[in-house]
């Protein structure tokens, strides 16, 4: 037979903000394995991870009367804390790394492209979105990282943090967008000039050409001994 369990208010609390970082975490890691599909950057979320649920298990182990441990006082809410704390971290680790992987696939995606092509297809791109992008990477997430602290309550930070990387998410959505223009811009680029050389060889060698025609002609002419 089943046998239920409850939580204190306190305990409840803890357990929202526990599974309100792992909601985020979640987002961040879906949107993480879309932009860097092998996974082989981000295996410490799923150690913090791991560590979480183990402390988890503790707790419902401990409410079923499964496990019994030796000391007891505050057991709850120690194994609680140490939950939150290594979700925090997955959490925060995740989305730090998610505006890390962001910000080098932007670049090695447009990395090919001439900065001609950019400015065409993208005029918005080194006015607004690059601008943009060096801000919240060079100053507002490296002020966020600087403050972090896995006891803070103050969720503020959090949010500043998601937001700031779901931004960036949009950034790269709109170079990803813009792909195809980049490439037919840049290959119809590519084939002007080919046929612009192409052009000035030919010009150069019809050009060639007559001068060899005309430099021993005129000479003759100018050599030239009427007969007496």
């Amino acid at each position: 037979m089943s046998q239920s369990i409850s939580f204190s208010a306190s305990e409840s609390e803890k357990l929202e903000k526990i599974f309100k970082h792992y909601t985020i975490l979640k987002g961040g890691l879906i949107f993480l394995d879309q932009v860097e599909p092998t996974g082989l950057s981000y295996v410490q979320p799923y150690n913090e991870i791991r560590h979480s649920v183990d402390h988890l298990s503790r707790v419902i182990l401990y409410k079923l009367g499964i496990h019994a441990p030796t000391d007891t006082t505050d057991y709850i809410s120690k194994q609680l804390d140490k939950a939150y704390a290594h979700m925090y971290r997955a959490m925060y680790d995740t989305l730090d790394l998610l505006g890390l992987t962001i910000k080098e696939s932007i670049s090695v995606k447009l990395d090919p492209f001439s900065v001609n092509t950019k400015h065409t297809v993208m005029p918005e791109f080194y006015t607004k979105i690059l601008p943009r992008l060096y801000t919240i990477t060079e100053k507002e997430i490296v002020s966020l990282r600087e403050t972090k602290d896995v006891g803070d309550d103050n969720e503020d930070n959090v949010v500043a943090l998601n937001d700031l990387v779901a931004e960036m998410g949009g950034m790269l959505t709109y170079v990803n967008n813009h792909m195809p223009s980049l490439s037919q811009y840049e290959a119809g680029q590519h084939k002007s000039v080919i046929k612009e050389r192409w052009w000035q060889l030919l010009l150069a060698l019809i050009g060639g050409g007559v001068l060899t025609w005309l430099i021993p002609n005129i000479w003759n002419a100018f050599q030239y001994i009427p007969p007496k």
